[in-house]
């Protein structure tokens, strides 16, 4: 599991890419623009367009409404089992 924030761990990312059954990014941020992007640029620029499973989880763009954050979570797809549920649908599409 590779853990980071920005800037990019590019040594570290490098290592987790030869030995990674896939990649996923989870933040609570817009996608665009956000964590998974800047991963997904920095293997592009630094590595080339390396075949590795990839899935950003994030917030969409839309307006998102005004409401708890654990209803936020669930409702966004950003909480523990719709996390979860990602990972085992990587891992079946892609194993």
């Amino acid at each position: 599991m590779f853990r980071g924030c920005k800037p990019i761990d590019t040594e570290t990312l490098k290592k987790e890419l030869k030995s990674s059954m896939g990649i996923i990014t989870v933040e609570e941020n817009c996608l665009g623009g956000g964590y998974g992007s800047a991963v997904l640029e920095t293997i592009c620029d630094e590595f080339g367009c390396v075949k590795v499973p990839f899935k950003r989880i994030g917030i969409r763009d839309h307006f998102v409404e005004h409401a708890a954050q654990n209803i936020l979570r669930t409702e966004e797809n950003i909480d523990v089992d719709s996390v979860k549920s990602a990972i085992l649908e990587m891992l079946r599409e892609h194993y």
